[in-house]
Protein backbone atom coordinates (compact mmCIF):
# COMPACT_ATOMS: atom_id res chain seq x y z
CA UNK A 1 0.00 0.00 0.00
CA UNK A 2 2.86 2.17 0.87
CA UNK A 3 4.78 1.41 -2.36
CA UNK A 4 1.15 2.01 -4.60
CA UNK A 5 0.92 5.38 -2.09
CA UNK A 6 4.67 6.40 -3.20
CA UNK A 7 4.05 5.17 -7.12
CA UNK A 8 1.42 7.08 -7.10
CA UNK A 9 3.02 10.76 -5.75
CA UNK A 10 5.83 9.76 -8.19
CA UNK A 11 3.37 9.35 -11.08
CA UNK A 12 1.55 12.44 -10.34
CA UNK A 13 4.96 14.60 -9.82
CA UNK A 14 5.89 13.16 -13.34
CA UNK A 15 2.30 14.59 -14.80
CA UNK A 16 2.58 18.17 -12.80
CA UNK A 17 6.78 18.02 -14.32
CA UNK A 18 5.46 17.32 -17.87
CA UNK A 19 2.67 19.77 -17.65
CA UNK A 20 4.84 22.44 -16.21
CA UNK A 21 7.74 21.35 -18.87
CA UNK A 22 4.68 21.93 -21.89
CA UNK A 23 3.17 25.33 -20.50
CA UNK A 24 6.88 26.21 -20.38
CA UNK A 25 7.53 25.41 -24.26
CA UNK A 26 4.20 27.09 -25.39
CA UNK A 27 5.68 30.79 -22.81
CA UNK A 28 8.75 30.11 -24.72
CA UNK A 29 7.62 29.69 -28.37
CA UNK A 30 5.20 32.78 -27.42
CA UNK A 31 8.49 34.63 -26.88
CA UNK A 32 10.21 34.05 -29.79
CA UNK A 33 7.45 34.79 -31.95
CA UNK A 34 7.36 37.97 -30.34
CA UNK A 35 10.86 38.56 -30.36
CA UNK A 36 10.83 38.00 -34.31
CA UNK A 37 7.82 40.10 -34.59
CA UNK A 38 9.93 43.10 -32.71
CA UNK A 39 12.98 42.27 -35.07
CA UNK A 40 10.84 42.80 -38.17
CA UNK A 41 9.29 46.23 -36.47
CA UNK A 42 12.57 47.20 -35.92
CA UNK A 43 13.81 46.56 -39.61
CA UNK A 44 10.69 48.34 -41.07
CA UNK A 45 10.67 51.29 -39.05
CA UNK A 46 14.71 51.10 -40.17
CA UNK A 47 13.42 50.75 -43.70
CA UNK A 48 11.01 53.77 -43.76
CA UNK A 49 13.70 56.01 -41.90
CA UNK A 50 15.97 55.08 -44.55
CA UNK A 51 13.53 56.37 -47.43
CA UNK A 52 12.81 59.11 -45.67
CA UNK A 53 16.25 60.37 -45.43
CA UNK A 54 16.70 59.55 -49.32
CA UNK A 55 13.52 62.00 -49.90
CA UNK A 56 15.16 64.40 -47.87
CA UNK A 57 18.39 64.49 -49.39
CA UNK A 58 16.93 64.28 -52.79
CA UNK A 59 14.80 67.33 -52.05
CA UNK A 60 17.15 68.95 -50.13
CA UNK A 61 19.60 68.67 -53.98
CA UNK A 62 17.29 70.26 -56.07
CA UNK A 63 16.95 72.93 -53.21
CA UNK A 64 20.64 73.33 -53.70
CA UNK A 65 20.47 73.40 -57.58
CA UNK A 66 17.75 76.03 -57.32
CA UNK A 67 19.51 77.98 -55.27
CA UNK A 68 22.60 77.77 -57.63
CA UNK A 69 20.50 78.53 -60.64
CA UNK A 70 18.73 81.54 -58.91
CA UNK A 71 22.58 82.78 -57.60
CA UNK A 72 23.71 82.45 -61.77
CA UNK A 73 20.81 84.54 -63.14
CA UNK A 74 21.34 87.36 -60.05
CA UNK A 75 24.87 87.28 -61.51
CA UNK A 76 23.58 87.71 -64.93
CA UNK A 77 21.03 90.20 -63.66
CA UNK A 78 23.74 92.14 -61.56
CA UNK A 79 25.58 92.27 -64.35
CA UNK A 80 23.59 93.58 -67.42
CA UNK A 81 22.39 96.30 -64.96
CA UNK A 82 25.95 97.43 -64.27
CA UNK A 83 26.27 97.50 -68.46
CA UNK A 84 23.33 99.37 -68.57
CA UNK A 85 24.70 101.95 -65.64
CA UNK A 86 27.97 102.48 -67.57
CA UNK A 87 26.30 103.25 -70.81
CA UNK A 88 23.86 106.00 -69.32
Amino acid sequence: MAVEFVNALNAAAAAAAVSECAKLRRLLEEERKLVHRLNQEKEDEAKMAKRKIERMSQRLAGAQNDVEYAAARADVAENEWLKLKREL
